[in-house]
């Protein structure tokens, strides 16, 4: 997974003005809340290659995960809505994919530590065989002594 929590509003943003709008540009980005802004005296500035750098990225996660489609252009990268789009931002957006890629990495990590256990016990078994076998092979002994001397007691 490409994106964190963080990048979730940003993300959905994007998607919601791709429906909105059909596209969104970097001048949509930088109108928006998720541009990243610096004070200078007092006075808020847009860093504008920062920003740009911000929805770059941002696109690449939205193309990763086949949500939007991204237009190269003289003008610059933007992202349209595709065939996608509609359906995953019904489906709960970046928010419900973030929690399905939280759900499976516990249940990835569950089953790694179950294996961890399976293997420790399997060891634990292999380095104990020995000695039940030893102990086997004395039951039988004993078990095969006293049927003999059953046998013995009967016929006497």
């Amino acid at each position: 997974m490409d994106f964190n929590i963080d990048d979730i509003p940003a993300l959905d943003f994007i998607v919601k003005q791709c429906l909105l709008k059909g596209q969104i540009d970097i001048n949509g980005f930088l109108n928006s809340e998720f541009a990243e802004k610096q004070e200078v005296d007092g006075l808020e500035f847009i860093v504008r290659e920062q920003a740009i750098d911000e929805f770059v990225r941002l696109l690449n996660i939205l193309e990763k995960t086949g949500v939007c489609e991204r237009h190269i252009t003289k003008q610059g990268q933007s992202t349209h809505k595709n065939d996608n789009t509609y359906s995953f931002q019904r489906k709960g957006g970046f928010t419900t994919l973030y929690k399905e890629h939280q759900k499976e990495k516990e249940r990835i990590e569950l089953e790694y530590r179950k294996t961890k256990v399976d293997l420790d016990l399997a060891e634990k078994t292999l380095k104990e065989f020995p000695i039940t076998k030893f102990l086997a092979w004395g039951g039988f002994i004993i078990a095969f002594l006293l049927l003999l001397k059953e046998i013995y007691s009967i016929l006497t």
